[in-house]
């Protein structure tokens, strides 16, 4: 025959995987309706990131390519050709220097800010990801605990007459041990030596 304090033991940890149950449904169920999104709208983002990712990516190509093609192209050349001219052309070598490294220089830093800009999207692309993985985990975890929930209630509604319910009747706590019942243990005993 089962002993009343395993009952009462057995009973509350029924009820008390029944009340975990109920607070982990709602503590994920607003997680999943806020990662929640059409498969659809979901494409269409990632999409958007992988093109705004690749346009970054194409102009940090392209700012590469300007400095190192900026005395072929229509408006540069001209800074190349006072270059080249000197102090024939009106200008000091040193400033016309100047400005040609300053825009050399505007455009690698154009280029090395794309670049980032890139790498952050790949960023957020890939979180966007974990993310969409993590809402699957969560509604597998949710059905889960639901179907947990419906075989708890099964059971409760086969024996509601043998459960005291909450209301009625508080949660027992056993007893803690005294000293004389622990000194009485020889296996706590033998862990002591």
């Amino acid at each position: 025959m089962i002993s009343s304090a395993l009952y009462q033991d057995l009973v509350n940890d029924f009820k008390k995987q029944n009340e975990l149950i109920d607070d982990q449904v709602a503590t994920f169920e607003p997680i999943t309706q806020s990662l929640r999104m059409p498969a659809a709208h979901r494409l269409l983002n990632k999409g958007f990131i992988m093109l705004l990712e690749l346009l970054s990516y194409l102009i940090f190509l392209s700012s590469i390519a300007f400095v190192v093609m900026q005395k072929h192209l229509v408006p540069f050349y001209i800074v190349n050709t006072l270059q080249e001219r000197g102090n024939e052309s009106g200008f000091s070598t040193n400033d016309v220097t100047i400005l040609n490294w300053s825009i050399s220089g505007m455009a690698l830093i154009i280029g090395i800010l794309f670049f980032i800009i890139a790498r952050l999207l790949r960023k957020i692309r890939l979180k966007n990801s974990v993310l969409h993985t993590i809402n699957k985990n969560i509604r597998i975890l949710v059905a889960q605990h639901l179907q947990r929930k419906a075989v708890i209630e099964t059971i409760e509604k086969r024996h509601f007459t043998e459960l005291p319910t909450l209301t009625e009747e508080k949660i027992a706590v056993l007893p803690t041990a005294t000293q004389e019942t622990i000194a009485a243990n020889p296996l706590h005993n033998e862990s002591l030596q």
